[in-house]
């Protein structure tokens, strides 16, 4: 950063760094001050907010979705069936409530084990993942069976999607 011989110039009665040091600068990033007291106070308890909040934040899926399929659970169900038939009323618009249920499925868990019941229920949540619209509810209300509800739809919508989910099972 200049010319080392010329480290001090002289002006009138003090001396001064060379002028080759206002040229250069240097950024740091990712860098910061040592940190107080304060600060570090500050910092354990915004650290002690996120992790409650994601620990709020699981223990809510935790109540809301079934952990095996993925699927919303039946308290959610309850929770959400009343205000989905007041809100399709209120739009004079169509229900449907579809009730599946795994026909043999004990023969199943008897004949393979609990496991392999366990994958034919994941995999019949994933067609209900890939076939139902986005705003389309798939709950698991029991052991082997699941409920969907569609809304504003007609009968043919219905029959349609009743038979795509037949068929991609």
């Amino acid at each position: 950063a200049g010319n080392p011989n010329y480290a001090l110039i002289q002006r009138e009665h003090d001396y001064s760094p060379r002028n080759s040091f206002r040229l250069w600068t240097e950024t740091v990033l990712n860098k910061s001050k040592p940190w107080g007291t304060y600060q570090i106070a500050a910092a354990k308890a915004m650290q002690s907010i996120l992790v409650n909040k994601q620990l709020d934040i699981l223990l809510e899926k935790q109540v809301l979705i079934d952990s095996l399929t993925g699927l919303y659970n039946r308290r959610t169900l309850i929770k959400t069936i009343t205000t989905e038939i007041s809100r399709v009323t209120r739009a004079k618009k169509q229900l449907a409530i579809l009730m599946l249920d795994i026909d043999f499925f004990k023969k199943i868990n008897d004949k393979f084990g609990h496991s392999a019941g366990d994958m034919v229920l994941t995999r019949v949540s994933e067609v209900f993942k890939k076939t139902l619209r986005t705003y389309d509810y798939a709950y698991r209300y029991g052991g082997e069976e699941f409920l969907i509800i569609l809304s504003d739809v007609t009968l043919n919508d219905v029959t349609h999607k009743s038979n795509q989910i037949l068929q991609q099972i």
